[in-house]
C-alpha cells in the first residue's frame, strides 16, 4: 500500500541484522587492523612461521672423515647420517637389532629389507657406509673393464668460456697446468655416474665425463696407459645396476 512500508517477517529481519554486523566487522577490521596472534594470509610469498622454523632446523651431519658408527649402539639418529639411509630404513635396522639381540656379524644387514642389494659388490659398506670389520668379504667379486680410447697432454683448464653441460651443469675447473689425460670408452649412459667409477690402477682418479666417455687423470700412473689398455674399476651398487641393464655392457662370470 502506497505511503506505509511492507511488512517485514522475523527471517528477514535476522538477515539484515546479520548483514549489517558483517559489514560493521569489515569496516573495523580494515580500519584498526588485525587482532593480535590473528592468521593472515599474504601474497608476498614471505614464508611461515612453521616454514621459517623448518628451514632453520639443520639437516642431520654426515659421517666425518674416519668417523665409524657401532651398529649394536647406534641411535636413530646416528643412522640417518648414514648415506642413503633415512628414518625408516634406519628404524628397520633398529628393529632388526631388536630382533637378533644385536648383530654379530655384517652379513646379518642383509636380513633388512633394502639393505642386502648393497652387499653384492662390499663397496658400499665399507667407502660410503664407514663399516670395515668385513675381512671375510671380497671386494673384487665384481668388476668393471673399460678400453682406452685416447692417451694426451692436456690443460686441466679450458680455454674460452664454461658453459653448461648436456646434462645442465656448471663444471668447475682447478688449473694444475698441463697433465696427461685418458678417455675411457664407458660413460653416464653405461653407469649411471662416472664420478662413481673407482679405478684399481693406482694413481689414477675420474675427474669427469660424458653420455659415453670417462675423462681420466694418468699424470701419476707408472707405467702410463696406452690406447687399446683396459682399465678395471671397482663399483658400487649404482653403478652396477646401471651397468647390468645395459644390453650393450657385456656380462662375464669368471669362477
Amino acid at each position: 500500500m502506497a505511503g506505509k512500508f511492507a511488512k517485514i517477517s522475523r527471517l528477514e529481519w535476522v538477515t539484515l541484522l546479520l548483514t549489517a554486523c558483517f559489514a560493521a566487522g569489515t569496516l573495523l577490521w580494515f580500519h584498526f587492523g588485525p587482532p593480535p596472534g590473528a592468521v593472515t594470509f599474504t601474497g608476498t610469498g614471505e614464508p611461515t612461521a612453521a616454514e621459517q622454523q623448518a628451514e632453520q632446523t639443520p639437516e642431520a651431519p654426515g659421517l666425518l672423515e674416519g668417523e665409524r658408527i657401532d651398529l649394536n649402539t647406534a641411535t636413530l639418529s646416528d643412522l640417518t647420517r648414514l648415506p642413503g639411509i633415512g628414518e625408516k630404513k634406519g628404524q628397520a635396522i633398529l628393529d632388526k637389532r631388536t630382533e637378533l639381540g644385536g648383530f654379530q656379524s655384517v652379513d646379518q644387514l642383509l636380513e633388512v629389507r633394502g639393505i642386502g642389494e648393497g652387499i653384492l659388490v662390499s663397496k658400499d659398506l665399507q667407502v660410503d657406509w664407514g663399516i670395515h670389520d668385513m675381512d671375510y668379504l671380497r671386494m673384487d667379486c665384481m668388476t668393471l673393464r673399460a678400453q682406452i680410447v685416447e692417451v694426451k697432454d692436456k690443460p686441466t683448464h679450458p680455454v674460452g668460456p664454461i658453459v653448461v653441460d648436456c646434462f645442465c651443469n656448471r663444471p668447475t675447473y682447478e688449473d694444475r697446468g698441463i697433465r696427461r689425460r685418458a678417455i675411457a670408452g664407458i660413460g653416464r649412459a653405461d653407469v649411471g655416474d662416472v664420478m662413481m667409477l673407482r679405478p684399481r690402477t693406482p694413481g689414477m682418479t675420474v675427474i669427469g665425463g660424458s653420455s659415453d666417455h670417462c675423462i681420466l687423470d694418468v699424470e701419476d700412473c707408472h707405467p702410463c696407459p696406452r690406447v687399446g689398455d683396459v682399465v678395471d674399476f671397482d663399483v658400487i651398487y649404482l653403478t652396477m645396476l646401471y651397468a647390468s641393464a645395459r644390453e650393450d655392457v657385456p656380462v662375464v662370470f669368471v669362477d
